[in-house]
Order: structure tokens, then C-alpha cells, then sequence
């Protein structure tokens, strides 16, 4: 996997190829905002660009096919000048597209940002919760003061494909960032996958509510479904043995966040509430773990929903969450056509697709007397696990190496 790095003006026009630069790190995360973090020398011919801040752009291409794919564009974020007699550095972080959306609000008006009428109550007012998100992008891009009440500025970002996933209410928001915003309706366990796609910088037009139009620059796309990604079974990971395309592993077990006992508070309790707290329990879990309660938020009126969220926080909460992070071998390429043991980023998986993890450790075995007598193969890991972020680490040669994060499903 091959890569060229591009610096743009805040309009899109190319600057220059970013050449010479160090520790370059490239991260794509779901649900969240891609980053490019490098080091350039205080010299370097593109510095005075790069120091302009957010007003350049930084775009970078994946030509491992022999055809230039645009992986990442977004604004420089960050830059911090190190320098001394010798020298000196300056390292840059570039964000994606979306990080425009942590500085918009939403819901500038005492009535704040609403979206489906009567909250609590589904009478066919609801709104998909994707479609919530491309409403909020297209009111910040065009201006609204009937429902979401914002100001017109573009944030670069148009709607792209908008998969139905679950209707929902949301609001009042008042003076609310966008992104946090976004981030709660995808956030809830009926929440859906979002991502802002790169496109080439295309001029465009933004029509506001009078009907007339003002010059824009498409930048990226927003795309919702209810999962990125799919099952991919054949696309499997493994260490210590079988195809062993896994180099290096960590693995992490989170109890922080236990709950095998929920409790839902209905609205105005205890004083106001007409209906009675909402209890969830999961006696396995209790037997085997120990009680671990937790208040589930959630300011519903209607016992059957309060009782389903608090279901999901149970289910998902009982066990531990799981976290494998690992560093695939080295690319290999077909051997006498049988397929490569490494599969590739966006060839074979992206970022949200469910794969195996398998992994095979080699332990001491002792005698009584404390001797090691040899060795074993154990099978520690061999579950299914869900790609939430990959960082592609990308050397001299401009080849990247990937490290994924999994979380089990």
C-alpha cells in the first residue's frame, strides 16, 4: 500500500505534494472523526501552509492499485513549532471534514432544535434517526428558523446515502454543537453508523431559505446506515498458528462499565413521576460476577421503550467489554495462487466489518519441582470481533502498516 499526501488552499486548489515528512499516521475510526498526524522540518518547503492552520487543506491518496483513491481530506487542526539552534520541527494533525461540525450550533432559539413533535409518543412524527443527522448538516449549510434554528455557513459537507435505521425523537437542543448533537443519536443503542466520505473539492451552490444561492465547496459526503459493514467470515485473523497474518497482540478486558442489574427512572421521579422505576436483571451474570447496578438514562414516557433500553444496557453490559488491538504481518503477496494470508484494508475488510480472531499461545510447562519440561499450544481467543478503528503507520517508502482495534460482538 502505497501513498501521496497533497496540501490544498481552503478552496481545494493543490499547493504541492507533501514530501519529507515523518511519523506520518494516518486514523480512521467509526463513529468518529479521521485524523493525519505528521513532522515536517521548520524549513520545509509547504511550512508556511501548513502553519496557516484550518485555512489549508490536506488531502491523502491511497495508490496501492495503481489508481488514486482519496482516503482522507480535512483541514489542518493542530501545529506545534519546536525549534532550537540546531533547528527544529513542526508537527501537524489534520482532521476530517467533520471536525467543522464541533464548532456549529444548532438550535439558536429559545424553542431549541426539535425534530418529531410529540416526544415519547411514536404517532408517526418521528423521524429516522440518519435522516435527523442529514437534516441538522443541510440547516447548517443553508440556514433554518422554523425547527432547528441556525445560521448559513457551509460546512463543506453535503448528504450522501441516508440508509433508514430506527425513528426517533430528539430535542430540545438549545445552542448545541452539531457534532454532539449527531454523535447522541448515534450513540443510543438503537443508534446508527455514520461516516463523512472525502470528495475532490467540487464548487457547488447552498440555497437558503429565500430561495437564492451562495457559492459552496462540496468536500465530503455524509453517509448513514444502521451498521457499516458486514459479516466477513472468511476474513480471518490469526496468531501462533493456522494462518498466523497476526504479528503482535494486546488484549483488554473493561469492567468500568458493568451493569448485569438496570434500573430506568421514569420522568419526575420521585416527586412528579406517574409511572414506577423500570428493573432489569441478568441472574447468570449476578451469579457469576457479583451485583452490579446502574441507573440507565432515559427520559421516556412509554414503559414498553423504557423497558427495551434498559433490556439492551443489561445484554450488552453483563460481561465485560473486549478490546483486541493487533499488528497484522507484513503483506505477502499470491503465492502459487492461493490467496494472501494478510487481507488488505478496503480490498477485503473496512472499518466496521465483523471478522474472526483467533489466536494460539505457547505456554511453559512446569514439573513439580518448578523445572520447565517443555511447552504447550493453547487457543486463548476465537470469537468474533467488530473493526471499530484502524491506524495505518506509513514509513519512508511511503507503505503503511496497519494496526486494527477490535471490540467483540
Amino acid at each position: 500500500m502505497t501513498w501521496t499526501f497533497v496540501v490544498c488552499d481552503r478552496a481545494g486548489n493543490p499547493l504541492g505534494e507533501l514530501r519529507q515528512a515523518t511519523g506520518r499516521q494516518l486514523r480512521f475510526p467509526l463513529n468518529r472523526i479521521p485524523s493525519f498526524g505528521f513532522t515536517i522540518d521548520v524549513d520545509h518547503p509547504r511550512a508556511g501552509d501548513l502553519t496557516l492552520g484550518d485555512k489549508t487543506l490536506v488531502k491523502a491518496y491511497d495508490d496501492s492499485t495503481g489508481t488514486r483513491v482519496l482516503r482522507f481530506l480535512g483541514p489542518v487542526v493542530a501545529v506545534e513549532k519546536s525549534r532550537n539552534s540546531a533547528g527544529g520541527s513542526i508537527a501537524v494533525t489534520a482532521a476530517g471534514v467533520a471536525w467543522r461540525l464541533a464548532h456549529r450550533l444548532i438550535g439558536k432559539n429559545t424553542a431549541g432544535a426539535t425534530f418529531g413533535t410529540n416526544p415519547n409518543i411514536n404517532d408517526g412524527t418521528w423521524l429516522d434517526r440518519g435522516e435527523i443527522a442529514a437534516r441538522i448538516v443541510e440547516a447548517l449549510n443553508s440556514a433554518e428558523n422554523t425547527n432547528i434554528y441556525t445560521d448559513a455557513g457551509d460546512t463543506g459537507i453535503r448528504r450522501g446515502t441516508i440508509t433508514a435505521s430506527v425513528q426517533a425523537n430528539a430535542g430540545p437542543w438549545r445552542y448545541k454543537p452539531a457534532d454532539e448533537a449527531i454523535s447522541e443519536l448515534s450513540a443510543a443503542l438503537d443508534g446508527f453508523d455514520w461516516e463523512v466520505a472525502p470528495v475532490e473539492p467540487t464548487a457547488d451552490t447552498v440555497a437558503l431559505l429565500g430561495g437564492e444561492n451562495y457559492a459552496g465547496l462540496r468536500l465530503g459526503d455524509l453517509n448513514c446506515a444502521p451498521a457499516i459493514g458486514g459479516s466477513k467470515p472468511d476474513v480471518v485473523w490469526e496468531f501462533g498458528a493456522g494462518r498466523r497474518n497476526v504479528e503482535s497482540w494486546r488484549d483488554l478486558y473493561d469492567s468500568s462499565a458493568l451493569c448485569n442489574l438496570g434500573v430506568n427512572l421514569p420522568p419526575g421521579y420521585p416527586d412528579n413521576a406517574i409511572q414506577s422505576p423500570i428493573v432489569v436483571r441478568d441472574d447468570p451474570s449476578i451469579n457469576d460476577r457479583g451485583l452490579h447496578e446502574a441507573v440507565i438514562p432515559g427520559d421516556l414516557l412509554v414503559d414498553e421503550l423504557r423497558t427495551k433500553l434498559t433490556q439492551e444496557h443489561v445484554r450488552i453490559r453483563k460481561t465485560p467489554r473486549r478490546i483486541i488491538e493487533f499488528t497484522p504481518t507484513a503483506e505477502d503477496g499470491d503465492v502459487d495462487g492461493l490467496p494472501r494470508r494478510v487481507p488488505r484494508l478496503w480490498d477485503d475488510y473496512i472499518i466496521g466489518d465483523v471478522m474472526p480472531f483467533h489466536a494460539t499461545e505457547l505456554f511453559r510447562v512446569y514439573d513439580s519441582a518448578g523445572n520447565i519440561t517443555g511447552t504447550r499450544e493453547v487457543k486463548t481467543v476465537d470469537a468474533l470481533f467488530r473493526a471499530f478503528s484502524v491506524t495505518l503507520a506509513i514509513d519512508d517508502n511511503d507503505v503503511a502498516r496497519p494496526t486494527l482495534t477490535f471490540v467483540a460482538e
